[in-house]
């Protein structure tokens, strides 16, 4: 039980208003003995701004009550700092109150004409909230001793908050056995002031002390935006980030992981950057693995006080299926707008790269015919990058782009050798020359008559017979044998020979 609700009176307390009943009374005193009922002490509440406590009660229902006497407890007895000659007095405020310092219990007794004083009510003790603030971890801690008086009927409680003298505002409510409280994510150099409310099931309210902190500690970033991570080289990410240039934050951690959850892995650290735009390399391992990265900004007690997005590579995957290259990425991961588009570049060979698409930023897909010039690329090869661009409604104006890694496609070789021509300058299949699926690193095509004597020879896979014998005379109407010697970058050496029919159409 709370030590507040304490059966003993202050004898000099109680007996000094007796004392003045009875003169005032006279003999009528001794004929009445009967205690008033108490009144209903219902609320105990500190004045934030004052800091003193001031009480509320329902009146005795007793009709001779002429006088309220106000207690407190002092070193557990119960000690009578006022009386109000009012019988219709309903509230008291305490101008000696120290409820700024520590909580204090206070009691009521009704008092009657004859010098009767009635029982004492139920104690209340006021809420004392104190106030820790943490510069390292960027919060300030509220504690509070709980309100005694209302028992189960004790709703909640409520952080109120004023910032830099504007209105006061609800923070967070907080259930009835909790008295405690952290506020995160404050500013610097900015005056904090907080009292706590608690919530009576029936609508009644007591507030707390108020307490207050100026938050004298370097600004931290409002932002960090990781502005692209992009694939480089083959086996390089290149990353990049954007910091609040009114930060007094100068250390900056780069983290890296393998999935969103577990981003703990050190890459390196920032000390002093020359620039607000923080730009690292990292070399990867593994160029069809995604990582994910985070900056984080690190205070001088070694806590994180802000952090970045966070920011991932596109991994690109292509399969082939025959004269169609699937292509399939994992998209951008996280910009602080959406991804706006992705565009789709494919190289063959020593070519420069080409913009085969442009998709929107949802697309994770795409199908590439290459049947029009698929027999043109070197060893069946056709590599493709993806590159994404982020909107414009990024909040700190910057719009990242990142390009995925290159991933190929490989067509199967394939060497066909067309069994009939007609050289007749119709430029329909005028010329006879194998057709592959691959640009060869070593080419051999002979074609003799039936005699074994060599008609045409190329060691260029674009050159094809067209009929002549050496290039001069047509050659007659007729089977003719060929013979063809391939060998791919790999190494693989294809070798075919059969016979071709040379017609001229009537």
């Amino acid at each position: 039980m709370y030590p507040g609700k304490m059966v003993l009176h202050n004898i000099q307390q109680i007996l000094l208003p007796i004392l003045l009943g009875y003169l005032l009374t006279g003999p009528a005193y001794g004929q009445d003995t009967e205690r008033p009922i108490s009144p209903d002490l219902q609320i105990v509440s500190v004045n934030p701004l004052t800091g003193k406590a001031w009480l509320e009660w329902q009146l005795s229902p007793s009709a001779d009550v002429e006088a309220y006497i106000i207690y407190i407890d002092k070193n557990s007895s119960w000690i009578a700092i006022d009386t109000l000659w009012n019988p219709f007095a309903t509230s008291y405020v305490n101008a000696s109150s120290n409820a700024d310092f520590f909580p204090e219990s206070y009691v009521i007794a009704a008092y009657d004409t004859a010098g009767n004083p009635s029982p004492l009510t139920e104690p209340h003790t006021t809420m004392f909230t104190a106030l820790f603030f943490d510069s390292c971890l960027i919060r300030v801690n509220l504690d509070w001793t709980p309100y005694l008086g209302w028992d189960e009927e004790l709703e909640n409680y409520e952080v109120i908050v004023n910032i830099d003298g504007s209105p006061d505002s609800l923070l967070q409510t907080i259930e009835s056995g909790t008295t405690n409280f952290i506020h995160q994510g404050i500013e610097s150099y900015t005056n904090y002031c907080y009292h706590i409310r608690a919530n009576h099931s029936n609508g009644w309210v007591s507030t707390s002390n108020r307490v207050c902190t100026y938050t004298q500690m370097p600004k931290i970033p409002e932002y960090i935006n990781a502005d692209y991570a992009s694939v480089e080289n083959g086996n390089e990410i290149h990353l990049s980030f954007t910091i609040d240039s009114q930060s007094e934050i100068y250390t900056f951690r780069l983290l890296k992981g393998n999935d969103t959850t577990s981003i703990t892995e050190i890459v390196t650290e920032f000390n002093n950057p020359s620039s607000w735009n923080i730009k690292y390399v990292d070399t990867i391992d593994n160029p069809v693995q995604r990582y994910y990265y985070r900056l984080k900004a690190i205070n001088a007690c070694d806590s994180v006080v802000a952090e970045s997005n966070v920011a991932s590579n596109i991994v690109l995957t292509v399969k082939n299926q025959e004269i169609i290259n699937e292509l399939t990425w994992q998209p951008y991961y996280d910009w602080l707008d959406e991804v706006e588009t992705c565009t789709i570049y494919r190289l063959i060979g020593e070519f420069l790269p080409e913009l085969v698409a442009s998709l929107p930023g949802t697309d994770t897909t795409y199908l590439d015919d290459i049947s029009a010039f698929q027999y043109t690329a070197p060893s069946g090869r056709f590599c493709y990058y993806v590159e994404a661009m982020e909107g414009s409604q990024n909040p700190y104006g910057i719009a990242g782009s990142s390009k995925s890694n290159t991933s190929c496609g490989e067509v199967p070789v394939k060497v066909f050798v067309p069994n009939a021509f007609t050289p007749n300058a119709d430029n329909r299949n005028d010329v006879f020359k194998p057709i592959l699926s691959f640009t060869p690193s070593q080419y051999l095509l002979t074609i003799q008559n039936r005699w074994g004597n060599l008609l045409f020879e190329s060691g260029d896979p674009l050159r094809g017979w067209d009929g002549t014998i050496n290039g001069d005379t047509p050659a007659p109407e007729g089977i003719y044998i060929y013979f063809l010697r391939v060998v791919s970058d790999e190494g693989e050496i294809i070798e075919k020979s059969g016979h071709i029919t040379l017609i001229y159409p009537k």
